[in-house]
């Protein structure tokens, strides 16, 4: 007969060693994504997340199944920072419940295809995003494009840039409050210098914009900028503006040092993840949903 499974609470330090174990297990395939030099902050970040979240490990004897984190913040900044984790050896298919009772849909940070059968039953799996990554190792020159210029936003130019949001952001159903905090938050980055923001301009005429926000890699730990906004007018798409002035900040980042380039799409986005494609990112995460099934 085999052993029961069973989840373990990280309750003080002196189960740090085991737990820092398991999530090295775990996360081996994400691990080799990292050169030597960013391995360790990986396991700073884990260090984080012991402290800052509660986490539970699914073992059953000696054999480490899965681990699981959650924020004792509660959905504070749910995208960026106070996320839950969760990642499961890839042959455990047996059924298992959540070590604590989920009455509504919660989201989960995963590596990029995280089997989910051993939830079957108990919940239905979907997909909120997907993160797509990319190094700034070996990238492609940028393409000259006739007439456009690729240059950081500036106070200068900043107004002009925001504006192109009144014209050319097309997300069907987004409020004018939504539009407003993306212009908000662009003018914060240039103004308080809390991210990057570029522009492509045609005689000084802002004609896209992209805007990259500071993190620490979802499951890795490492430094890294995720993919705010991105825009370009309707009538200059199609023509490469977006892949290259992309790869003009990609450029920048790896003169800064900073190696990792995130972005989250919802995976039924083809345009967006087809960019993302087109400037090298490929899939790393998952925001999986696990949403509990009626026992009624």
């Amino acid at each position: 007969m085999s052993e029961a499974l069973s989840w373990t609470q990280f309750k003080s330090s002196e189960q740090t060693p085991l737990f820092i174990d398991a999530a090295f297990t775990l996360y081996l395939d994400v691990l080799k994504n990292l050169n030597e030099s960013e391995i360790p902050y990986f396991f700073d970040w884990w260090l984080n997340r012991l402290n800052l979240s509660d986490v539970w490990m699914l073992s059953r004897g000696p054999q480490v199944l899965a681990l699981l984190s959650k924020p004792k913040v509660k959905d504070t900044h749910s995208e960026r920072w106070q996320y839950n984790t969760l990642v499961v050896d890839p042959h455990f298919s047996d059924a298992v419940d959540l070590p604590f009772e989920a009455v509504k849909p919660i989201a989960f940070t995963v590596p990029y295809a995280q089997p989910t059968k051993c939830f079957d039953g108990a919940f239905a799996a979907s997909y909120f995003q997907r993160g797509f990554a990319r190094t700034s190792d070996n990238l492609p020159r940028i393409q000259s494009i006739s007439g456009v210029t690729f240059e950081p936003v500036t106070r200068d130019n900043l107004d002009t840039v925001c504006a192109l949001f009144n014209s050319g952001y097309d997300w069907d159903g987004q409020p004018a409050d939504y539009i407003q905090s993306v212009k908000t938050e662009i003018a914060r980055s240039v103004n308080l210098h809390s991210g990057w923001c570029y522009t492509a301009t045609i005689n000084s005429s802002p004609i896209a914009v992209v805007s990259y926000l500071p993190l620490q890699a979802p499951l890795l730990g490492t430094t890294s900028v995720l993919v705010g906004d991105l825009l370009v007018l309707p009538e200059y798409r199609g023509k490469g503006i977006a892949t290259n002035l992309q790869l003009f900040a990609y450029h920048r980042f790896k003169a800064a040092g900073i190696r990792w380039i995130l972005g989250n799409i919802d995976p039924a986005n083809k345009s967006s993840t087809g960019q993302a494609l087109r400037v090298g990112r490929s899939p790393m995460y998952d925001i999986l949903v696990l949403s509990p099934i009626s026992k009624t």
